[in-house]
């Protein structure tokens, strides 16, 4: 089926303003500087769970090739919200951790010293009365029992025990199939440890050269340049096999945002390199619009006053905080779109999944993932799951909110010679990392 017809076939299934899991289909707004494509549609849910929330937590974005491509991309982000809010008590055993479990130690919680300092979120043990759900371990498919908690997006949790940390989407993905869900989800994970990687350790980036041709992103670098938007391409230090990818755009009109970002992850560079110009294309329009009804300048004030999702990007807006970034640009690394090594053309998702697993696999991650599509979603195809790689440095929001508990985000610099010796704890880079 065309991406048209499966768009088409999906809106008519969910979309009504009086009866509709989603009240609306919707193009993004956006001003005349922006390029197209990339396509932007939003996706409103309605007020599923009987109470009224605020738009931030409804509004869905997508974003792609095609309108049709935008339009499956909201759709898949407002199927993957609505599915994770279901947490289903048929599917969760109570109890301390089974022989074998993923816990949540091992997904990587806070330090002792986080911990000391006050944190509230209390302290996992084995023993802990945990909420369990099996879910899948790759590659050998067997069941696993993995923290309900880390699963679904529900906050707080229905058990106070269960709040070990913030709550994230961080893993979460839908897809067509469960193979290209799945692939999402590891996709992010390895893409957010390599940004928190990265930036708390302040580790030089490699500088792609902006690509005249290979890749969509091509045109839309060329659109911005004369708009007087210089983007940058940056590769993110990771030993996993997909790149990682940031797109940083500065702006000479401060009502635009003095500095975004957008991140992509993918086995096929070109791949990565789209997506992370796509969601800066996404990124700025909102960050606009935000910035039009709130001046942050006089809130975000320092790093300490960073403590919602939103005001990460608000914080890197401001021109004043334009430097915290100079560590990213201080390397001398530089690559070519074209040097880089693309995958297979005939690798089908199943493959581009395997290799994925195995690389992770190879750095001591144990790879999972728990399906939880919600039964009214399942019969209409897609698939949405939550996936873990134990170990990987798990993205935060607001100060204070580090995850710090794991040696990975320590260590992963040393083993790859970008330092010679561990940072400590209280050296990690304090600023509030830009992604929201």
């Amino acid at each position: 089926m065309s991406a048209q017809a499966e768009a088409a076939r999906l809106t008519a299934a969910l979309v009504s303003r009086r009866c509709g899991l989603l009240r609306e289909l919707a193009p993004q707004g956006r001003g005349p500087e922006e390029p197209c494509p990339p396509h932007l549609w939003t996706a409103t849910l309605a007020h599923y769970d009987f109470r009224p929330a605020p738009l931030s937590e409804r509004l869905n974005a997508g974003k792609g090739r095609s309108e049709a491509e935008a339009q499956l991309s909201a759709l898949g982000e407002a199927i993957e919200r609505y599915s994770a809010y279901h947490w289903d008590p048929a599917r969760i055993r109570v109890g301390p951790a089974a022989p074998g479990a993923i816990t949540p130690a091992d997904c990587v919680l806070h330090s002792d010293a986080q911990y000391a300092g006050g944190l509230p979120y209390p302290r996992w043990t084995p023993q802990t009365a945990t909420s369990w759900i099996t879910g899948v371990e790759l590659p050998s498919g067997r069941p696993v029992e993995l923290p309900a908690a880390l699963v679904y997006l529900v906050s707080p949790t229905p058990a106070p025990a269960d709040h070990v940390t913030a709550i994230t989407s961080n893993g979460l993905a839908a897809g067509a199939d469960l193979e290209r869900a799945i692939l999402g989800g590891l996709y992010e994970l390895i893409e957010r440890d390599a940004l928190m990687i990265t930036w708390l350790n302040r580790l030089p980036a490699t500088l792609i050269q902006p690509p005249e041709t290979g890749c969509m992103a091509a045109a839309i670098i060329r659109h911005y340049r004369r708009f007087g938007v210089q983007v940058r391409l940056l590769s993110l230090a990771t030993d996993q096999a997909p790149l990682v990818v940031m797109a940083v755009a500065d702006n000479p009109e401060p009502g635009h945002g003095a500095r975004v970002i957008g991140m992509g992850c993918d086995l096929d560079p070109a791949g990565a390199i789209d997506k992370a110009v796509f969601e800066l294309c996404q990124s700025r329009p909102s960050l606009a619009s935000r910035l039009a009804k709130d001046d942050p300048a006089g809130r975000l004030k320092t790093h300490a006053d960073v403590r919602e999702l939103d005001d990460h990007p608000l914080f890197h807006a401001l021109p004043r905080n334009l430097a915290e970034f100079d560590f990213l640009f201080a390397g001398e690394r530089q690559a070519r779109l074209e040097d880089l090594p693309r995958p297979d053309p005939a690798a089908t998702p199943a493959d581009a999944l395997a290799r994925v697993v195995a690389a992770a696999t190879a750095s001591g991650a144990r790879v999972a993932y728990a399906e939880i599509t919600a039964p009214d979603i399942a019969p209409l195809g897609p698939r949405v799951v939550r996936c873990f790689a134990t170990g990987l440095q798990p993205i935060h929001f607001g100060a204070g909110e580090g995850r710090f508990g794991g040696r990975r985000l320590f260590d992963a610099p040393v083993r790859w010679g970008l330092r010679d010796a561990p940072l400590a704890e209280a050296e990690l880079n304090p600023c509030p990392h830009p992604l929201a």
